[in-house]
C-alpha cells in the first residue's frame, strides 16, 4: 500500500469514528431522556420502581466503562495546530471486542427505553448479554 493510500485510509477511518463517536455521545444522552420522555407520555411514574431504578444503575456501569473504552481506542488524534491528522484511533467497525462492546451498548440503551415503553421484564433482554457469552466461550473451547 502506498504512503497516499495509507494516508487515505486513516482519514477515512477517522472519519468513521468521529461519526460512531458522535452518534455514541447522542445515544449516551438520549436513550435515558427517550426513556424518561416515553414514561412521561404513557401516564407512568417518572420515577422508575424500585427494581427497574437499580438495574439502570447496574447496566449504567458497564455502559459508562465501555463508552469511556470506545473513546479512548476510537478518538482520533490531531495535531492542535494544524489539525492535520496523527492517528485514526483503532477502527471502530472491527469486529472481535469492539464489535461486543456496541452489542452491550445497544442492548442496554434497548433495555431503558424497553423498559419504559413495555414494562420491568424487558430487562431481561439484558440476559442475552451473558447467552452470547456463554456461546462464544463454549465455542473458543470446542473449536
Amino acid at each position: 500500500m502506498t504512503r497516499v493510500q495509507a494516508n487515505a485510509s486513516a482519514k477515512k477511518t477517522a472519519a468513521q469514528n468521529e461519526d460512531a463517536l458522535r452518534n455514541l455521545t447522542r445515544g449516551m444522552l438520549l436513550a435515558p431522556l427517550l426513556a424518561l420522555l416515553l414514561r412521561l407520555l404513557l401516564g407512568q411514574s417518572v420515577i422508575p420502581s424500585k427494581t427497574s431504578s437499580v438495574l439502570h444503575v447496574l447496566t449504567a456501569v458497564p455502559l459508562v466503562i465501555l463508552y469511556k473504552h470506545l473513546y479512548s481506542i476510537g478518538s482520533p488524534r490531531r495535531d492542535p495546530i494544524t489539525g492535520a491528522l496523527i492517528g485514526s484511533g483503532e477502527d471502530l467497525h472491527m469486529s472481535g471486542i469492539t464489535e461486543w462492546c456496541w452489542d452491550i451498548v445497544y442492548i442496554t440503551w434497548a433495555c431503558q427505553v424497553g423498559s419504559a415503553l413495555v414494562g420491568e421484564w424487558f430487562w431481561w433482554l439484558y440476559l442475552s448479554v451473558r447467552a452470547y457469552v456463554v456461546k462464544g466461550i463454549q465455542s473458543a473451547h470446542f473449536v
